[in-house]
């Protein structure tokens, strides 16, 4: 039998040998680094720069068109650059050069006006003895749908009646003069011009200058679709050409609207349990629609009015000429939001048209004015980007927009760019309307469950082939890079394209270095 002195003396071995155990990991554990040690110790320049250039040297983006380039936002010291100077199509990243020049030119405070004159106030009888004008300056935000229970129209007609009108024995004079030139940007492509984001740019417009179209399946087969468009004040015919099929078959949907009329052909076939569909086309002469919506608001508050809808163009002599101003009457007007609100439209989701208003109202106030309104607008870019010591006359500026597939710039000029905007007194209204990553606008998906997320202001852009992303983001080290990635003649899937751009904004927000330290 074993006694128990020497169940003792074994237990104190055995404790003894844990404890050796416990003390020998716990001396490892101290002089092992942890995962954060770890990280940290590799967050070096040369490592980040190797980290990039591995991506870029992937067989996807070796034959692509790549423009690279980061700073520090402190010095503009560079981090990484590759193909730099390259000239590349920069897609929506041209919204950059429209909306920073604007906030710089303009002030954050400037807002856009439309009147509606008559050549007389009312008489007694509350009549208006002639013609009614509308004239617009290029307000994008009037009755857009980007502001949320904005009635422009009402307000104006309110403003009427305010002033006793209560009849109108004239035409109704939609005069869209103000801003001169075509209504299409410079090397859109055909294809585009009858959606949306290929919209017709007036100085009158309204509702973004589109209609939203919805198709819905007949009560039964063999029974024409339900097509309506609104806003519908009559201005858009539909021929319609779509038939109802039986459940659960094959949906197919053709639609066309011609590049001179807004006559919208729809054809094809929808399914009885179809839950339907819905697209926004641009329409043709939106001038003439914003009128005919003026004229329904006036019919909506009884104020008479038989006459035709006239619409002038920068072609045509416009009642407002200097000689002549002064003997109108403003009857009515309404001013825009400031000009720190339409940024914010523009650039966080991306607006085309209320970026080529902007271009055009540069132009037409800053600009020459013997030149067309766009022409005059892109002068004032290249002058600006001159004064902060950039070269524009390597780059080809084409439209505001970035549409254009004729726009070539680089990551050298747009990086130089933000670091000029980021030491302006206008940089937190500038740095506000860019998309903040997995947050908002077209960066709203982008980056989640990273460092990125949140900490990445940047404008996006897309075109066929083309992807570009440029801004600012704030590094794990505390410091702001400012960085300009431009993708172009990229024929891999497209998504890889965003990785890219992604990954390396992750690179940086991960980074817990000090570039600035860095002699």
């Amino acid at each position: 039998m074993i006694s128990l002195k020497k169940i003792f003396l074994v237990f104190l071995v055995i404790i003894c040998i844990v404890n050796t155990d416990v003390f020998s990991a716990s001396i490892k554990d101290k002089q092992k680094p942890t995962k954060q040690q770890k990280v940290a110790s590799k967050q070096t320049l040369p490592k980040l720069k190797q980290e990039i250039t591995s991506l870029l040297n992937k067989p996807e983006y070796t034959d692509a068109g790549v423009s690279v380039r980061i700073i520090t936002q402190a010095t503009g010291k560079v981090v990484f650059e590759k193909e730099a100077e390259k000239l590349l199509k920069p897609a929506s990243n041209m919204k950059i050069y429209t909306t920073a020049v604007a906030l710089e030119t303009l002030s954050p405070n400037y807002r856009i006006r439309t009147s509606v004159y008559s050549e007389s106030k009312p008489d007694n009888d509350g009549v208006i003895k002639g013609n009614l004008i509308l004239y617009g300056r290029g307000d994008p935000t009037f009755a857009s749908s980007y502001m949320d229970d904005y009635q422009p129209f009402d307000l104006l007609v309110k403003q009427l009646s305010g002033a006793g009108v209560k009849q109108i024995n004239g035409d109704l004079i939609a005069d869209e003069s103000y801003l001169k030139g075509s209504s299409l940007g410079q090397g859109w492509e055909w294809l585009d011009l009858q959606w949306h984001f290929g919209a017709e740019i007036s100085a009158l417009t309204a509702y973004d200058n589109k209609v939203e179209v919805q198709i819905k399946p007949g009560a039964k087969i063999g029974d024409p679709c339900q097509i309506t468009v609104t806003p519908d004040v009559g201005y858009v015919s539909i021929i319609n050409k779509m038939d109802t099929i039986a459940a659960k078959g094959q949906r197919e949907i053709g639609l066309n609207r011609g590049l001179a009329d807004n006559s919208l052909l729809a054809w094809g076939k929808m399914p009885l349990d179809d839950t339907g569909f819905s697209a926004r086309l641009a329409v043709y002469r939106p001038a003439g629609m914003f009128a005919s919506l003026f004229k329904a608001a006036l019919s909506r508050s009884n104020i008479k009015f038989n006459g035709k809808i006239i619409i002038i163009d920068s072609s045509l002599r416009s009642p407002l000429t200097p000689s002549n101003t002064e003997k109108l009457v403003e009857l009515a007007a309404i001013d825009s939001p400031p000009l720190s609100e339409i940024i914010r439209i523009v650039n966080k989701f991306s607006q085309n048209l209320y970026a080529e208003l902007l271009l055009r109202t540069i132009g037409k106030v800053k600009g020459k004015v013997e030149k067309d309104s766009d022409e005059a607008g892109l002068e004032v870019i290249k002058d600006f980007l001159s004064q902060i010591k950039v070269d524009p006359t390597k780059l080809l500026l084409s439209d505001g927009s970035g549409l254009s597939r004729r726009n070539l710039i680089n990551a050298f000029v747009t990086t130089e760019l933000l670091k000029h905007i980021s030491r302006s007194a206008n940089f937190a209204v500038f740095q506000d309307s860019l998309p903040l990553a997995s947050v908002d606008g077209t960066l709203r998906r982008r980056m989640a469950d990273s460092k990125a997320a949140q900490n990445v202001q940047a404008k996006t852009g897309t075109l066929s082939n083309t992807s570009s992303l440029s801004g600012y983001v704030k590094s794990a080290g505390g410091e702001t890079f400012i960085f300009s990635i431009l993708v172009d003649n990229f024929t891999a899937d497209f998504r890889q394209a965003l990785a890219l751009q992604d990954k390396i904004c992750q690179y940086l927000a991960d980074f817990t270095g000090k570039i600035e330290a860095i002699n």
